[in-house]
């Protein structure tokens, strides 16, 4: 029979998340998470509600919503459901979710008992994974156009609350012919930015307060936001509308 302590702990953490999860009001993170030089990313948000989540033996999760774009090698791949499955034995999988920061840890990953939580889209074949099945820990995007994981350190901040005090202006323009959308962005504190259209990266630049992106025939709305590679930290979301 499984050892009675660790049983009651895992049904208490269980409790704990669903309790908590029906209770308070969830908060939307902003993910950008960029590895093995820009192949592959992960953008987009997901929505926990605040508080520190421990998950052992396939526990249910907290998020209440998951809608992010996981790209590998150019291919990207929406997924929208989180899984514990690979969450078992002695592993602890720790979510701590504040109203700036969502970051992540593990804790008794021991051999043979790991601690990964995953992310996976509406055919559960594409999947980003992160967490530790001893040492290293690592994150991945597990997919059809290829595999691509890198080591992490723990704790690991996976997002930010979405505008996380970056405030972010987008205005169409024309210069020579070619029309651009210009951005602007305070504070600018040096670094690099990801610059984001419609929730995916089309680009990396310094963080110097402004930018371009060309949009040549396009017609319609779109959404753009900027978020610091270093800190995770993403501006508002501001819509445009091309004529």
């Amino acid at each position: 029979m499984k050892n009675p302590q660790k049983l009651l702990a895992s049904v208490l953490a269980a409790l704990a998340i669903i309790m908590i999860a029906d209770s308070a009001h969830a908060i939307t993170y902003q993910v950008n998470q960029s590895w093995s030089g820009g192949a592959a990313t992960l953008v987009g948000t997901v929505d926990v509600p605040v508080g520190t989540y421990t998950i052992m033996n396939n526990g249910p999760h907290p998020f209440t919503n998951v809608m992010l774009t996981l790209t590998v090698k150019g291919t990207s791949f929406t997924l929208d459901h989180a899984d514990t499955s690979l969450i078992y034995g002695t592993g602890e999988f720790i979510i701590e979710a504040t109203t700036e920061v969502l970051t992540f840890d593990t804790a008794n990953t021991l051999a043979g008992n790991p601690a990964d939580l995953t992310f996976y889209d509406s055919i559960n074949i594409n999947r980003y994974a992160v967490g530790s099945d001893l040492n290293p820990h690592f994150e991945s995007g597990i997919t059809r156009a290829g595999i691509i994981a890198d080591d992490i350190s723990l704790p690991f901040l996976f997002g930010t609350v979405a505008g996380g005090g970056i405030t972010l202006t987008a205005d169409v323009k024309r210069s020579g012919g070619k029309r651009f959308v210009a951005l602007n962005w305070s504070p600018s504190d040096g670094g690099s930015v990801n610059v984001l259209r419609n929730g995916s990266v089309i680009g990396t630049q310094d963080d110097d307060g402004s930018g371009k992106s060309y949009i040549r025939s396009y017609k319609g709305t779109a959404t753009y936001q900027v978020c610091e590679t270093d800190t995770g930290a993403c501006s508002n979301v501001v819509t445009v509308t091309v004529h």
